[in-house]
């Protein structure tokens, strides 16, 4: 059975992984809303053609599908928040009852 110190560290490591995961996430946001747009705006002001739009519109969907990974790493970070919160509750009252019953 774990301590609580153990339980404690335990959790604070979640919550680090879960700060890291909502940074790539923040990050990933960043490249598709921003530096895939601004790519995508200077390749339409400076290529004409079908070839210019069939490679603007790769470039939409890539955009679009960096968006999504980073609301799935977001939805990611959020879940494993949620998880360890309860796992930490959880072992936190099971000690709690062992320590009740061994002192009875």
């Amino acid at each position: 059975m774990a301590t609580a110190s153990e339980i404690m560290f335990n959790y604070r490591k979640a919550m680090d992984q879960v700060k890291a995961l909502n940074a790539i996430a923040a990050d990933l946001k960043k490249i598709g809303n921003n530096s895939l747009s601004d790519c995508m705006n200077q390749v339409k002001k400076s290529w004409k053609g079908d070839n210019a739009d069939a490679y603007v519109g790769k470039g939409n969907q890539l955009k679009q599908k960096v968006t999504k990974s980073s609301d799935n790493v977001s939805k990611v970070a959020g879940t494993l928040s949620s998880m360890a919160a309860r796992i930490k509750d959880a072992e936190l009252r099971n000690l709690e009852t062992i320590r009740t019953i061994t002192n009875k």
